[in-house]
C-alpha cells in the first residue's frame, strides 16, 4: 500500500480509493464475468472451526434485556466542548525497538509502525513496519510479546484487524517473486490459522483498499473504499472470493457505501452533507445488534487543502448517536490502519509523534462544530427506510 504524507497526499488517497460524492463508484463485474474469484490452488494451510465474536456488556448497555436481544458496547458520550482524546500510553522511539525509516533524510518516506488493532481481551496490537513483526501491549501499554512475521513466512503489512480472539493480516509484497496479495489468519497469541490468496482482481490495480470483519468473524475484502465487497467462503478445505453486491451481511442485514456521502444501514439509508462534494462515509465497523461506526471525510480546499475526519456511532436504526474527531493532523506520518474499535465500544487511534508513539481514545460528543468555520458539520442524517 502507498504511504503519503501531508494534506495533499491524504486528499489524493481520498480520491484514490473512491470516496468522491461527485461519481458512482466503480460497477461489479457483469453478466458476461465472474462474480467468484478463486485461486488457482485454494487450499486453505490449516482449517479450524470459525469463532464466533461476542460482545461484553458494559455499565451503560446491562439493562434486564429479553435472551434473544443483542446488546453491544457503546462508546461513552462526553458533554462537550473538550479534547478531542485522551492518551492512553506512549511507547517511546527506540523503546521495544520501534524506529522509524526516513527521519530526517531529505526526500525520502517517514515510515514506521502503520496498524493498530483490539482483541477481545482489550490487548492492543501494533504492525512494526521496519521490524516486520507484530507488538502485543496490555491495556495500561506494558509490553507483553513481540511475534517475528519472517518466521510466519508474511512480508510488509498493509491491513491489520482483529475479532475477539483473532488477527487478520493483508499482505501485499513486491520484493518477491511472485509478487504477494495475502490474507493470514492468526490466533490471538500470533500462531499462524490459515492462509488466503488473493486472485487476480482483488489486486492494488483493482481498487483493493483493505480488509474488513463481518460481525460474526467473517473476512470481507474492500475495494476502492468498501464501495465493492468480496466475502471469503470456505468449504472442504478450498475457499474462494464472492461479490457481495449489497455490502456487508450481518444479522441478516445489508450494510453498504453507495455514493460517497450516502449508505446503507440495515434497514435505513443515511446521507452527510460535504462541504465541496469531495470525501464521503467508510464503514469501519458493524456490531450484530445493527449499530455502526462510520468514518467520515470532507475534504475542504479553501484556505488550504483540510480534511476533517470524524467517526460516527449510529444505533440500528440509522440514528447518530455520538461523533468523535481524529487528530489526524498531529501525525508525523501517513498511517493506513490508525483506528481500531476495542471489545469496550471505545475507538483507538495511533498517532506517531516525532519521539513517540501515542495509542489515544477518541472522545465522542452528540455533535461536534466543523473543523474549518463555514464547512459543512459533521453529521450523518437519516433518510428513511432501505429499499
Amino acid at each position: 500500500m502507498v504511504k503519503m504524507v501531508g494534506p495533499l497526499a491524504v486528499l489524493l488517497l481520498l480520491l484514490a480509493t473512491g470516496c468522491q460524492s461527485s461519481s458512482a463508484p466503480s460497477t461489479p463485474p457483469d453478466s458476461d464475468e465472474m462474480d467468484t474469484l478463486a485461486p488457482s490452488a485454494a487450499t486453505a494451510v490449516y482449517t479450524i472451526p470459525r469463532q464466533t465474536r461476542t460482545s461484553l456488556p458494559t455499565a451503560a448497555t446491562m439493562e434486564p434485556t429479553a435472551p434473544s436481544i443483542i446488546r453491544a458496547p457503546t462508546p461513552v458520550v462526553t458533554v462537550g466542548p473538550g479534547p478531542i482524546y485522551e492518551v492512553v500510553f506512549s511507547i517511546q522511539l527506540g523503546q521495544d525497538g520501534i524506529q522509524y525509516r526516513g527521519l530526517d533524510v531529505p526526500d525520502m518516506e517517514i515510515t514506521g509502525p502503520n496498524n493498530l488493532a483490539v482483541l477481545g481481551d482489550g490487548s492492543f496490537v501494533l504492525s512494526d513496519l521496519i521490524g516486520n513483526r507484530l507488538l502485543w501491549y496490555s491495556r495500561e501499554g506494558q509490553f507483553l510479546r513481540e511475534v517475528d512475521l519472517y518466521s510466519l513466512d508474511i512480508l510488509n503489512v498493509s491491513n491489520l484487524r482483529a475479532t475477539d480472539d483473532e488477527l487478520l493480516v493483508l499482505e501485499i509484497s513486491f520484493g518477491v517473486s511472485p509478487e504477494r496479495y495475502r490474507i493470514a489468519r492468526l490466533s490471538a497469541s500470533g500462531d499462524l490459522l490459515a492462509r488466503y490468496d488473493l486472485p487476480h482482481g482483488l489486486h492494488l490495480e483493482d481498487g483493493l483498499s483493505g480488509i474488513g470483519v463481518g460481525c460474526n468473524g467473517e473476512i470481507f475484502v474492500e475495494l476502492e473504499g468498501g464501495a465493492r465487497i468480496y466475502s471469503l467462503t470456505e468449504t472442504d478445505g478450498e475457499y474462494r472470493f464472492q461479490f457481495s453486491p449489497e455490502g456487508y451481511t450481518c444479522e441478516g442485514r445489508n450494510y453498504q457505501m453507495l455514493l460517497g456521502s450516502l449508505a446503507v444501514l440495515g434497514d435505513a439509508r443515511v446521507e452527510t452533507g460535504l462541504t465541496y462534494r469531495m470525501g464521503g462515509l467508510l464503514l469501519l465497523q458493524v456490531n450484530r445488534d445493527g449499530s455502526t461506526y462510520l468514518i467520515r471525510d470532507d475534504v475542504v480546499t479553501e484556505p488550504v487543502i483540510t480534511v476533517d475526519r470524524t467517526v460516527h456511532f449510529m444505533d440500528a436504526r440509522g440514528r447518530q448517536i455520538a461523533v468523535a474527531r481524529e487528530p489526524i493532523d498531529e501525525r508525523l506520518y501517513y498511517v493506513p490502519g490508525e483506528l481500531a474499535v476495542g471489545p469496550d465500544g471505545e475507538v483507538y487511534h495511533l498517532i506517531p509523534r516525532r519521539e513517540q508513539l501515542d495509542i489515544v481514545r477518541l472522545n465522542f460528543y452528540e455533535s461536534l462544530d466543523p473543523l474549518i468555520p463555514g464547512a459543512q458539520p459533521p453529521i450523518v442524517i437519516t433518510l428513511g427506510e432501505a429499499p
